[in-house]
């Protein structure tokens, strides 16, 4: 079981976005995928199915459940660990608890007959408990960024973070790569990359299909002066590209 963490000091620049079209794309190439929301604004649990309310992240910090208990199914091959605001409160107990590095290590580790793949969706509070915890218990960290100052010092600030959970807790995890959803596809590489390339060689055990949602149709946007029929791409299309 390959556990990766989605993470950067700064909101904003497509974390869950990109936990939620990753986690898709490998639950479409056959893998099992559960997606941890450890983020209270809960952006992930809001972009998937509704599930039921009572089974999140804050049931697992407290002892109250096991990830096993609360993941629900939201697809095929595709299950979530809910957030909700309660994370708020349940976060800030963690931190007292000086065995926090290790709450996904521990609550991981008998799922392995059960998922292949683990991606954990972040927040981006500097100090949090949880990216600790997510960290200690990832072999690797994919970081978003933007292509600005702020974003800059954020990923600054994740690498110094990066090395000391090596030192302290986890000395295998990896920088698995930074990327830039915001950033228009290269056409012309494109034409003439694959599919597997597209995303990245570390990013590559899945096949790189969207899922059907990640592109709309809008009835106002105008093309030529008429209603425009092609579809418009999400964020994600920047580096997540059809084969």
């Amino acid at each position: 079981m390959e556990i990766y963490t989605f993470a950067l000091r700064k909101g904003g620049t497509g974390k869950s976005t990109s936990a939620w079209a990753v986690g898709h794309c490998m639950a479409q190439a056959g893998h099992r995928v559960l997606l941890v929301d450890a983020d209270s604004q809960a952006n992930l649990t809001r972009c998937l199915p509704a599930v039921a309310p009572t089974k999140n992240l804050t049931q697992v910090i407290d002892h109250k459940a096991t990830l096993l208990d609360v993941m629900q199914p939201v697809g095929p091959n595709l299950w979530l660990v809910a957030a909700d605001e309660s994370l708020v409160v349940a976060e800030k107990g963690l931190g007292a608890d000086l065995a926090y590095p290790l709450l996904f290590k521990k609550a991981l580790k008998n799922l392995a007959a059960h998922i292949d793949y683990v991606l954990i969706d972040s927040p981006p509070s500097p100090n949090s408990p949880l990216t600790v915890a997510a960290l200690t218990a990832s072999s690797k960290v994919y970081v978003p960024a933007q292509p600005e100052l702020f974003s800059f010092d954020g990923v600054n600030s994740l690498l110094e973070l990066v090395a000391k959970i090596q030192d302290s807790y986890n000395p295998e995890l990896e920088v698995g790569g930074s990327f830039s959803p915001s950033m228009p596809p290269p056409t012309a590489r494109a034409s003439t990359t694959s599919s597997s390339s597209a995303c990245g060689t570390s990013l590559a055990p899945w096949s790189c299909k969207p899922p059907s949602a990640i592109t709309w149709r809008s009835p106002k946007r105008r093309c030529n002066g008429g209603p425009c029929t092609k579809p418009r791409p999400t964020r994600m299309h920047s580096w997540i590209m059809r084969p």
